[in-house]
């Protein structure tokens, strides 16, 4: 597992009926969630697994989104997750940026750490919030964001992806892949890249289907000296 980043369509969960009677929602995750999803970690990736205070600390990182699938009817609903991040790329930003814009962008970080002081326990109003400070952040440059000289700048990193043993096969994988997808394009990333064993074949046929391709290869990556591709999938900023 690569060393493997909360984004929001108006922090509304997506909802997805599927094989009746399961009905299967995505939505932020919070710490309520960590003892399942560290428990899910270790049955699947075993030694190679994330603890606690990997996933605790990328939860609350600024350009992380951190997202749960969960079963709503069922007695043990949540059956994977997924988590993408963003490059701190705050000096790029600010290099090609007007400098007219300067105190507008402090006296949003300012709200943005009030609001996570305040609210931390209010999950779901904390990543709607930093969307926006972070669509505002890309695009405070003078250069429109869909410019040939800024579509570079932002990237979207999927660092985790994983589903319970029992759910495998059942088309789960890329539901919550679409919706990493669509929630990179919301931050006008554009492209998408990760990191996936090359023994995993599961895994690469998954990200393959959805348009991702072999970008290099990363000898070692992987604790145990495992090699990995790089992958990566070239967004066109439609929602």
């Amino acid at each position: 597992m690569s060393n493997k980043s909360h984004i929001n369509d108006d922090d509304e969960a997506v909802s997805i009926t599927s094989d009746k009677p399961n009905q299967y929602e995505i939505r932020p995750m919070d710490e309520t969630d960590l003892s399942i999803v560290v428990e899910i970690e270790k049955m699947v990736w075993g030694d190679a697994a994330w603890d606690l205070s990997d996933f605790d600390q990328y939860l609350n990182g600024s350009l992380s989104s951190c997202w749960i699938l969960e079963n709503t009817n069922s007695a043990q609903p949540i059956v994977g997750y997924g988590l993408q991040s963003l490059p701190d790329n705050k000096s790029l930003g600010v290099a090609r940026g007007s400098q007219h814009w300067g105190g507008v962008t402090k006296f949003f970080e300012f709200l943005r750490r009030v609001a996570l002081s305040l609210v931390k326990n209010l999950r779901r109003f904390v990543a709607f919030l930093q969307q926006k400070i972070e669509i505002f952040e890309d695009w405070r440059g003078v250069t429109p964001p869909t410019s040939p000289r800024s579509r570079h700048r932002c990237e979207s990193h999927i660092t985790n992806l994983t589903l319970h043993p029992s759910q495998w096969g059942r088309g789960l994988g890329g539901l919550l892949l679409r919706h990493m997808i669509k929630h990179a394009r919301l931050t006008c990333a554009v492209r998408m890249s990760l990191g996936v064993n090359t023994s995993n074949e599961r895994a690469y046929k998954l990200y393959f289907n959805h348009g991702f391709r072999i970008s290099k290869l990363l000898p070692k990556y992987y604790s145990g000296g495992f090699d990995a591709y790089c992958m990566i999938l070239q967004l066109k900023n439609e929602i």
